[in-house]
């Protein structure tokens, strides 16, 4: 594709994964967002 893969995990285990994608050869990855309960919308920050 022309974008990156996007991985979705729960929050406790996102240090772990990343760390493992990074490990298998993909130093550039990092976590881009999350998400929250409450009114549906997008924060850019």
């Amino acid at each position: 594709t022309s974008g990156g893969l996007l991985v979705a995990c729960a929050p406790g285990a996102a240090d772990a994964v990343l760390a493992q994608i990074r490990a298998a050869g993909h130093p550039l990855a990092a976590v881009v967002g999350h998400c929250a309960a409450g009114e549906p919308g997008i924060a850019v920050a």
